[in-house]
């Protein structure tokens, strides 16, 4: 679909689910929605409606979700959010939105479980009200401009299961959550130094996405064990810090990894130890000390990054470039110079 917002719709008064997704509906909103008053959802998302989000819609009262992210709307959130008394589902993310989270977000019912104000251009400390939706089960407010500490309050939301604040500038101290149950956690490259991974991570039965990356971890891989138990296409980032030992016991102990990223940590173990799964595509292990000869399981990966290691031998044949071996001193064969016949 071409063009802009379907005005045909509004010739539908007892409409309650309008779901008009990643089309290319263009322009923007209408000022005013009041002829689909009775509206229960509404999704306009990957679309490319422009322009700041309209006053207009407050007039949808009975909204419960609205969803209009991976458009491009501009100017800051509007400051209306006390018009929806049933709404627990808010999406804005991927778009162009500017200044503070707004004051009236904190209006919206106790059982609110969903915001995402993820990858815009968003600024401020992010507010003690969010404490205050113990409901809360996904928050996402990465890829902003947030500045600050988090609010201590946030130890209230012990029903999160995802929670990304990662790319912001956020610094310590993190606070001491009590999450039951998380299942996505991403803290990366803020200005966290935490030292170590959170107890009550490990203590989750049902995580699979762990990021931590740049978070300033120090610890020795070899003597954490997590109690995982439940692993749904597992993936785990820990790039960027200084972790030390092997990644072998975590790794192999995970049945359905999918994606692993190590790099930039000081990592030292066999290579020819760690188990290539049918599951895993993804794997980053550079810039570490890991030694070894390059097993040829790794063609059944898609992406590869082995380089600036301690890595010898002939590299078996695969399609990654020579890009993903460099920086070992003795690995060769191709993509890298032939091996010196001996």
């Amino acid at each position: 679909m071409t063009g802009s917002f379907p005005r045909f719709v509004y010739n539908l008064p007892n409409l309650i689910f309008l779901s008009i997704e990643n089309s290319k509906l263009s322009g923007p909103l209408p000022a005013d929605f009041g002829p689909l008053s009775n509206l229960n959802s509404l999704s306009l998302k990957g679309n490319r409606f422009s322009g700041r989000i309209p006053d207009g819609l407050r007039k949808l009262k009975e909204l419960t979700a609205l969803h209009l992210g991976e458009n491009r709307f501009s100017g800051k959130i509007p400051n209306f959010w006390d018009s929806f008394p049933n709404l627990v589902y808010l999406q804005l993310q991927h778009n162009k939105l500017s200044g503070g989270i707004p004051t009236s977000i904190a209006s919206l019912p106790p059982n609110f479980q969903n915001l995402e104000l993820n990858n815009n251009q968003l600024s401020g400390k992010i507010p003690e009200f969010i404490s205050n939706f113990k409901g809360l089960h996904t928050l996402d407010l990465s890829s902003n401009m947030f500045t600050g500490v988090l609010p201590k309050n946030f130890n209230n939301l012990t029903g999160l299961m995802n929670l990304n604040l990662a790319r912001n500038k956020l610094v310590d101290p993190f606070p001491a959550l009590a999450i039951d149950r998380i299942v996505s956690l991403d803290l990366s490259y803020n200005k966290f130094k935490l030292g170590k991974i959170p107890e009550w991570v490990a203590s989750s039965d049902a995580v699979d996405s762990l990021k931590l990356a740049g978070c300033g971890i120090k610890m020795r891989l070899d003597d954490w064990k997590p109690s995982w138990t439940f692993y749904i296409k597992f993936n785990i980032d820990l790039s960027d810090n200084e972790i030390s030992g092997s990644v072998v016991n975590l790794a192999n102990g995970i049945e359905r990894l999918e994606g692993f990223w190590m790099s930039g940590n000081r990592l030292k173990f066999n290579l020819s130890d760690f188990k290539m799964r049918e599951s895993l595509k993804y794997l980053d292990l550079s810039r570490n000390q890991v030694f070894g000869s390059v097993p040829e399981s790794i063609v059944g990966l898609e992406k590869l990054n082995l380089s600036y290691n301690r890595l010898c031998g002939k590299i078996p044949a695969s399609k990654f470039p020579a890009s993903a071996f460099k920086g070992n001193a003795c690995l060769c064969g191709s993509p890298l110079p032939a091996c010196r016949r001996q």
